[in-house]
């Protein structure tokens, strides 16, 4: 079936029917077989098969009847109303028989219903020739009525009641919602089926639900009906021709179409607005990634800046710590340190913890044998004062010896070789010119 739409708690399935002209022995099968065999058959009757419904295999709409549910459900249809288009005001005959086909008996792909169909043709002969018409264009099918007292998501199993209106398709799962599962259809009772004439636009969704004519097969079985009836004079009433492009339709539904072309009137000129505003919305996006893209720039610089500022605080504080750290160690621990350590010390000065720094102190005054305060603070002009047992002069007792900033081994005032040094011991101690012996 192509389609299936809801109407006051009812679920219509569409499939397709043709007319039939069943055999005796089919008659016989019929659920009211007796009643027709003990009279001579009605030639008012016209008959139509088809499929009614097939179970297993969801139709086009996703609705699927499992094989069980059907089997129970199989004489529900049995004398239920023949609509055309489901208008319930045009009830123009009955189901007259309904046959469950299943797989090992029937050898059928799926389970499925089979019906035949009665129509009125003396009280309704309009409806009867469009379906005739319709069935010989290829285009008749029928539309299974049911109500399910509720159905299963195909996925994920949820189930949800049926409630009037399709009211409970505001809490369908995901799986419905985005129409990737069937529903399942359950407690299934069939209510009756409706004749859709392709003719007018209609389709059916069941593709295996063409209803197929039993042509001349009832011939027999109606012989004596047709000759009863060949001395009546009665004309043949004609069917009115029914108008193309036109359909009837109920006034509740005419009322909807009106209201909703009206509110198509009223929202034209917001749709005009909304397509005026969504023409800015590209020059708007790019204005926003232009000002996003500054703003970023912005913040990165100002990262940076941080950093730098940062790092530049973090080095100050550890040329800070670190020259309050070498100012508290004695000038004799200094002393005894050879140039190279008391450079990394410097350095680790500016970086050690707390607890570190105490460790490396111990380490060191353990190693040249002497407290790391010993000989008074070093203080920040360590080197340059006499220091008594330095080894090491004052600028006066350098300028008495005669030596210069330009001088060799001393340039710029900086440290003095050990030789230079004892030059300038020997030249302090020697005997001024005249002196006694």
């Amino acid at each position: 079936m192509e389609a299936v739409f809801e109407r006051d708690g009812r679920v219509y399935l569409i499939a397709d029917v043709a007319p039939v002209t069943p055999r005796d022995e089919e008659i016989a099968e019929f659920a009211f077989s007796k009643a027709v065999t003990d009279q001579a058959p009605n030639p008012n009757i016209k008959w139509f098969r088809g499929q009614y419904v097939e179970a297993d295999n969801p139709n086009l709409n996703g609705a699927m009847w499992p094989s069980n549910e059907l089997a129970i459900a199989s004489v529900t249809p049995m004398l239920m109303p023949v609509t055309v288009m489901h208008d319930p005001r045009t009830a123009v005959g009955l189901i007259a028989d309904i046959a469950l086909r299943t797989r090992e008996k029937d050898n059928v792909p799926r389970s499925r219903l089979d019906n035949v169909l009665a129509l009125w043709g003396h009280r309704f002969p309009e409806a009867v020739e469009e379906a005739q018409a319709n069935y010989e264009a290829g285009t008749l099918m029928q539309s299974m009525e049911c109500l399910p007292s509720y159905y299963d998501c195909g996925s994920c199993g949820k189930s949800y009641p049926k409630l009037p209106g399709g009211a409970e398709k505001a809490n369908w799962c995901g799986h419905l919602r985005d129409e990737h599962a069937s529903r399942i259809m359950r407690n299934v009772t069939f209510t009756g089926t409706g004749l859709i004439f392709g003719s007018r636009g209609a389709k059916g969704a069941y593709s295996e639900a063409h209803l197929e004519p039993l042509m001349d097969e009832v011939a027999e079985f109606h012989e004596r009906a047709r000759h009863d009836e060949a001395g009546s004079t009665r004309p043949k009433p004609k069917p009115t021709p029914r108008r193309k492009n036109r359909m009837e339709i109920e006034d509740t539904r005419y009322q909807e179409l009106l209201a909703a072309e009206s509110k198509l009137k009223d929202l034209e000129p917001k749709l005009s607005e909304a397509q005026e505003t969504a023409a800015k919305v590209p020059d708007l996006e790019r204005k926003v990634e232009t000002l996003e893209v500054e703003k970023k720039a912005a913040a990165d610089e100002a990262a940076a800046e941080k950093t730098k500022r940062e790092g530049l605080e973090e080095q100050a504080r550890a040329t800070e710590l670190a020259s309050e750290r070498v100012s508290k160690l004695g000038k004799t621990f200094r002393e005894k340190l050879p140039e190279s350590i008391r450079t990394k010390l410097d350095e680790q000065a500016k970086t050690l913890k707390d607890d570190e720094w105490t460790a490396r102190l111990d380490e060191l005054a353990e190693l040249v044998g002497v407290k790391a305060d010993e000989g008074g603070p070093a203080g920040s002009g360590e080197g340059s004062g006499s220091g008594a047992g330095s080894g090491e002069f004052s600028r006066e007792e350098v300028a008495r010896a005669g030596l210069s900033s330009g001088a060799s081994g001393g340039g710029g005032g900086g440290a003095i070789s050990p030789e230079r040094r004892r030059s300038v011991v020997a030249g302090l101690v020697k005997p001024p010119t005249g002196a006694s012996k």
